[in-house]
């Protein structure tokens, strides 16, 4: 279950619609060819303002941005999901 859906600001149906929608994006994004630098670009402003986009079309602007007023940064975050190791900053 995301972490939206937890807070009740999404249904469960609202974010599996939402949760395939980014994957299908990223399944595309992810396979680009990029160099460093513009994969550091897109990881601080395209990617994130596509999940953002993604929210928005199932939810609406209201709705999306409560769920970035309270904290959630990622809405699909899992909290029964164990951290991995930071091999990498």
């Amino acid at each position: 279950m995301s972490a939206a859906a937890r807070e009740r600001l999404v249904s469960v149906e609202e974010a599996a619609d939402i949760k395939a929608d980014i994957e299908a994006y990223f399944r595309e994004e992810l396979v680009r060819l990029r160099t460093k630098q513009e994969l550091l670009q897109d990881t601080q402003g395209k990617l994130p303002q596509a999940v953002l986009n993604i929210y928005e079309k199932h939810v609406g602007v209201e709705r999306t941005a409560e769920v970035q007023a309270r904290g959630i940064q990622n809405p699909f975050i899992r909290a029964d999901r164990q951290e991995t190791s930071s091999c990498c900053p």
